[in-house]
């Protein structure tokens, strides 16, 4: 009898000790916080530069326990600023993030050389966890002739 109390309270330990070690997306209350380091808000770049776009992304289930990424997208895309419309994409990137609590990115897009005029761009990084909340953050830059 005494081994039988003893199994039960070693079987409600370690569920606790899961629930308290394992990632559990019914419990996960915050979105992924994403922090774009380059390039800068406004930075301008010149026709053939390469755009550098790094930067981090983290995910928590509740404060101080790792959370569990999903996916990550990083997307530089021409805009008018006129009204704020998407005229088309310069890049896509899609890092495998799968099950990470973070990520530091580092990727590099080489600009077209020989445009006639300044093309207006904005960065746009997307990430989602495994209880399907999601980031976003943009930065917009220019790039001359």
């Amino acid at each position: 009898m005494v081994a039988i109390g003893l199994g039960s309270l070693y079987s409600r330990k370690d569920k606790t000790n899961n629930d308290k070690y394992f990632y559990n997306a019914l419990r996960d209350t915050v979105a992924p916080k994403i922090q774009i380091n380059v390039p800068i808000i406004g930075s301008l770049y010149n026709f053939g530069d390469d755009i550098h776009v790094i930067g981090t992304v983290t995910d928590l289930e509740v404060t101080n326990k790792s959370g569990k990424l999903k996916s990550l997208s990083l997307d530089i895309y021409q805009y008018n600023p006129a009204n704020g419309q998407i005229v088309k994409t310069l890049m896509q990137r899609d890092p495998n993030v799968d099950t990470k609590s973070g990520y530091t990115f580092s990727e590099k897009y080489t600009s077209a050389v020989g445009q006639p005029a300044t093309i207006y761009c904005k960065l746009i990084v997307t990430a989602m966890d495994y209880s399907t909340r999601v980031s976003q953050d943009s930065v917009l830059f220019s790039i001359t002739p």
